[in-house]
């Protein structure tokens, strides 16, 4: 009886650490797909959430539209002439003036118009940057449309 008991204990046994073994895989397998979906989002949401920005002007981003779609543009008659303001900031860590050729330009509501910076290395090394516009106040972001840099 006794070698009975301990046949059927040990089969029981296996199967119960069979059971936990399946299990454990499972887990196993759900936690990595969270880990890798988790990295998925973490390199994505950078460009997610420019096309979101631009989409709706959220935090003064601009649109970006195409050349096409600017042509069909056309300013506001009898529109109230608006005043922009240009400033030309750049990162303490980058040694380059950039400076807005003039400081601003009137326009009508839809009219185009064109911006011009100037950009000076200070160093005699090779220098790369990355130009980055916001508009202020940040509600008036989805009002600008950026056409070509």
């Amino acid at each position: 009886d006794y070698l009975r008991i301990q046949q059927t204990f040990c089969s029981r046994s296996d199967a119960y650490q069979r059971n936990l073994k399946r299990q454990n895989e499972r887990v196993a397998l759900y936690l990595s797909s969270v880990v890798i979906a988790f990295i998925g989002l973490g390199y994505a949401a950078v460009p997610l959430y420019k096309a979101f920005c631009q989409l709706t002007g959220f935090g003064g981003t601009t649109q970006r539209v195409d050349e096409k779609t600017a042509e069909k543009v056309k300013p506001v008659e009898d529109g109230r002439l608006l005043r922009i303001t240009f400033a030309g900031n750049t990162a303490s860590t980058l040694p380059w003036s950039f400076n807005p050729l003039q400081r601003s330009v009137r326009v009508v509501a839809g009219e185009t118009a064109l911006a011009f910076f100037r950009a000076k290395n200070k160093t005699t090394k090779a220098v790369t940057g990355v130009a980055t516009y916001n508009v202020y106040p940040p509600q008036a972001g989805i009002y600008f449309n950026k056409i070509q840099c």
